[in-house]
């Protein structure tokens, strides 16, 4: 059985950020910035964990840009 399904770079970069626990930035359309790791997504929402313990949900139509903090994200590890 072939999976037909194509590859979502979105949902590569945040599931990598996720599993890893890489630090990332958050920048808004309305120029805001948020800094935390990424808890879980989905289509329309990114679960953001701040540095203090809380959560919150970001609608992925008002980011603007996803900064990982440190090394590129689809480099090879050594």
């Amino acid at each position: 059985m072939t999976n037909n399904r194509p590859i979502v770079l979105q949902d590569v970069f945040l599931n990598q950020a996720r599993r890893e626990r890489i630090p990332v930035s958050v920048k808004m359309l309305d120029g805001a910035q948020l800094k935390g790791t990424v808890r879980g997504f989905d289509s329309f929402t990114v679960i953001l964990d701040d540095d203090g313990g809380a959560s919150q949900m970001i609608y992925k139509h008002a980011i603007a840009s996803v900064v990982h903090q440190g090394g590129g994200i689809f480099e090879k590890r050594a």
